[in-house]
């Protein structure tokens, strides 16, 4: 939480130094705090990248500093902030074998 604040305080500031208007500036930074996610498909649909980039590029090296059970357990957190439209675009990832295994067994009963 305190990252997304320090990105949407950064965000705002450098907005406001090239003088966008506020509206603006205020949608970004609710974009970046993730604000109404369940009410607002823009911030969902960022919701999502940001979970599809956690599984493609980071889950390897991730995992390899986990055990499985809190590995388990952030997989699960993070499939539930994804929309199922997020979910499906998630499954089509080409993840390597030991991910997708790790990912179904996270995910078993959940879809």
């Amino acid at each position: 939480r305190r990252l997304a604040e320090f990105h949407a305080e950064r965000a705002g500031g450098i907005l406001q130094s090239l003088d966008y208007p506020q509206p603006t500036i205020d949608r970004v930074q609710s974009l970046l705090l993730r604000l109404n996610r369940s009410s607002d498909p823009e911030c969902q649909t960022l919701e999502d990248v940001v979970c599809q980039v956690f599984i493609e590029y980071y889950l390897a090296d991730f995992a390899a500093t986990k055990s499985e059970d809190k590995l388990l357990d952030i997989l699960r957190k993070t499939w539930a902030k994804m929309s199922p439209a997020g979910q499906q675009a998630a499954l089509q990832l080409d993840l390597p074998a030991a991910l997708q295994s790790v990912l179904g067994k996270a995910l078993a009963g959940a879809i």
